[in-house]
């Protein structure tokens, strides 16, 4: 989250060891400052059909919903794979995002986003201040005649002990 404040700084998060490979090989290519947040304990292995081509600043969509759209980074994209899963039980057809990017947000998709959704949860394993979220929030604040609600799930801004991640996310009740 610290990084955020950065300028210029590109901070990217895979969702899964596909892409922590993909990501790995587009920073080192890349030939700015870049950040990656590697997911705590071990990679997700899951998830490996949905692989759109990784482009600079761009999100991937991968699932088309309506109302609801779960913007997630990192290794909270599985939990909104789930999450969608159990909203459809409940007949919510939602949106899944795979930020991948923290910095520079896809404003594009952000827009697009805002006009067919009321409800936006963004949901990151970082630190809400200065995160994903927030920065999230804030562009929607200074872009969006008619803000849709949003809900940020993320870590609280307090040292965070050591610990299983599952441990942990529970604990902190982003899981």
């Amino acid at each position: 989250s610290f990084l955020g404040s950065i300028p210029n700084l590109t901070i990217v998060a895979p969702k899964n060891a596909a892409a922590l490979e993909k990501m790995l090989e587009f920073a080192v290519s890349f030939g700015k400052p870049i950040a990656m947040r590697f997911p705590r304990g071990t990679a997700y292995l899951g998830m490996i059909e949905q692989q759109e081509p990784l482009v600079y600043g761009k999100s991937e969509v991968l699932h088309e919903g309506s109302k609801v759209a779960l913007l997630a980074v990192g290794s909270m994209v599985k939990h909104a794979e789930k999450v969608r899963e159990l909203l459809q039980a409940d007949h919510v057809d939602a949106t899944v995002v795979n930020a991948r990017f923290v910095k520079p947000l896809d404003e594009e998709m952000l827009s697009d986003i805002g006009r067919n959704h009321r409800y936006i949860i963004t949901m990151e394993e970082g630190i809400l201040t200065g995160g994903f979220g927030e920065s999230v929030s804030h562009w929607y604040q200074e872009n969006a005649p008619q803000m849709p609600f949003i809900r940020n799930i993320a870590l609280p801004d307090k040292f965070i002990e050591h610990g299983s991640v599952e441990m942990l996310k529970k604990k902190y009740k982003i899981d």
